[in-house]
């Protein structure tokens, strides 16, 4: 059984700017590498506010970009649509190990905790501390900081042709 990886980026909660989207989503998928082959890759968020520069970044590596929309009393639609998908695909995917959670949201203590029933790792990628809920922090098993990713991973781990590969 190969160790395979799962990646469930909350854009309502971790945006990157433009300016720094790609670098940060090809570092986090390098760094992402290192725990075994990536096999699902979801982001979701409110597209429609969206840049479609943004989107089509995510979408262009291979993620699957589901909306949902935030509105009056919708605002952990996101939330939601990551828990379920995820819960949903490793049900459907034994092999999963390691599942990469970009958020400091605590709505998604409870999906750690069962992932950690199965003995899936679970890895926090967070932008910082402020927007991090400690209880979140406390209960994976390991955490990096976005910036950090992307500093230590950000000259590319693909030589062109492999990038050009994975956006089309």
């Amino acid at each position: 059984m190969s160790n395979q990886v799962g990646i469930y980026w909350d854009l309502q909660n971790v945006h990157p700017s433009l300016e720094q989207a790609q670098s940060q989503v090809l570092s986090l998928y390098c760094f992402a590498q290192k725990f075994g082959r990536i096999t699902l890759k979801n982001v979701c968020a409110h597209w429609r506010r969206e840049s479609p520069k943004i989107e089509n970044i995510f979408y262009n590596l291979g993620f699957n970009c589901p909306n949902a929309p935030a509105g009056k009393g919708k605002k952990n639609n996101a939330d939601k649509k990551l828990i379920e998908d995820c819960l949903q695909d490793v049900r459907h995917n034994p092999e999963i190990s390691t599942v990469f959670l970009v958020s400091g949201d605590k709505d998604f203590i409870p999906l750690v905790l069962q992932l950690k029933e199965r003995n899936i790792q679970v890895i926090l990628i967070i932008r910082s501390d402020e927007s991090t809920k400690p209880e979140l922090k406390n209960i994976v098993d390991n955490f990096y900081y976005l910036d950090w990713i992307e500093k230590e991973f950000g000259s590319p781990c693909f030589d062109p042709q492999q990038i050009l590969a994975l956006i089309k």
